[in-house]
């Protein structure tokens, strides 16, 4: 094989530059070939025989950098020049919507949540309140049903036009108490208290076991409570069944102790320093229902009471720490009906749906 870089003259091929001239076009074909294979050296030679590659490396490399921040892309090597570097941002597009599809779907799943969440935790608070408005009456059972019931007496088994007969009251023979046909608040009966000084007609019942009670009664006057006079008194408590020492829930009006405030009251004897009385400036009307609630309690050396109408409390509780030993020590009776301590009313009081409780007892017949 020739060196490259020798030089071709005529007379180095002897003999042969006297052949005939037609020999000569193929002499200069083989020269061509040597020039060409000698006009590049070593390592300058590319491998590409296009002469491509520059070309192709540099279109896909950015191309491919863009397509991989966009998602997740095949490697574009294998793509050829600038053509496989076009194809490129296209796969970068692709992943850059699939994110933020995948986002908002993410965005609006989590914020649906949040809001049936809250929805659902409304709703259990609301059952709170309903739980709330129910402790705010007290209420705690339905009436006779309730849970810690010792006395329960609608009067529809009693006989009418007679003072009750039922096993939980002390006979008595007053005739202005007696139960009545003709009023009722459920049921056909009802018991009628009528006009009658001081509490001997009342009806009562013996709780001497009991130091802490609930009574509840469904009360309606046969006159508004402005007309009571100077006392009366609708349900108490005492010691003994005469009128001193006791517990009288009742009506005050047009005298000096409730005159800034007349309307429901309480009045207590058996204290230290004489009669105390709480006026609640709460009137109430004729001819209506009113579900009075009133609990007590004893011990040794006070006691303590509260008034509601309608749950709605109207004599808040009251402690006496002074009182007398025979609230105590002695019996305990429950009076019910009508009583008179100076008063000039004569109209009746009604009660029906009457219950005592250990615990609080609400207005559900």
């Amino acid at each position: 094989m020739l060196a490259c870089g020798m030089s071709v003259r005529g007379s180095s091929l002897g003999p042969a530059s006297r052949r005939p001239l037609r020999a000569w076009p193929l002499a200069r074909l083989a020269l061509g070939a040597l020039a060409l294979g000698c006009s590049a050296s070593g390592d300058e030679a590319s491998s590409d025989p296009f002469g491509a590659a520059p070309s192709g490396s540099g279109g896909s490399s950015p191309s491919a950098t863009a397509g991989a921040s966009g998602g997740s892309t095949p490697n574009p090597a294998a793509g050829s020049g600038g053509a496989s570097g076009e194809s490129i941002p296209t796969l970068g597009v692709s992943g850059q919507n699939a994110g933020g599809a995948a986002g908002t779907g993410a965005a609006v799943t989590a914020g649906t949540g949040g809001v049936n969440a809250g929805g659902t935790a409304g709703a259990a608070g609301s059952s709170g309140a309903n739980p709330q408005g129910s402790s705010g009456t007290g209420s705690v059972g339905s009436g006779c049903s309730g849970s810690g019931v010792f006395l329960c007496d609608d009067f529809e088994a009693a006989t009418a036009g007679v003072f009750p007969n039922g096993p939980d009251w002390i006979p008595n023979q007053c005739t202005s108490h007696s139960v009545d046909g003709s009023v009722a608040h459920t049921g056909t009966q009802s018991l009628r208290g009528g006009a009658e000084a001081y509490p001997a007609c009342m009806a009562r019942a013996d709780i001497s076991d009991q130091t802490d009670v609930y009574a509840r009664s469904w009360i309606q006057l046969g006159d508004v409570s402005s007309n009571s006079g100077h006392e009366i008194g609708f349900l108490e408590f005492g010691p003994t069944d005469a009128d001193n020492p006791e517990l009288r829930v009742g009506l005050r009006n047009n005298d000096s102790v409730c005159i800034a405030a007349p309307g429901v009251e309480v009045t207590v004897d058996g204290v230290a320093g004489g009669e105390r009385t709480t006026c609640s400036g709460v009137a109430l009307e004729a001819n209506r229902w009113y579900c009075l609630e009133v609990h007590f309690s004893r011990g040794p050396g006070r006691i303590a009471f509260s008034v509601q109408i309608d749950g709605a409390s109207v004599v808040p509780n009251t402690e006496y720490a002074d009182a007398m030993p025979a609230w105590s020590d002695g019996p305990l009776f429950l009076k019910l009906g009508r009583s008179s301590y100076g008063g000039n009313g004569v109209w009746p009081v009604w009660h029906d749906d009457v219950v005592l409780s250990t615990q609080p007892v609400g207005c559900a017949p």
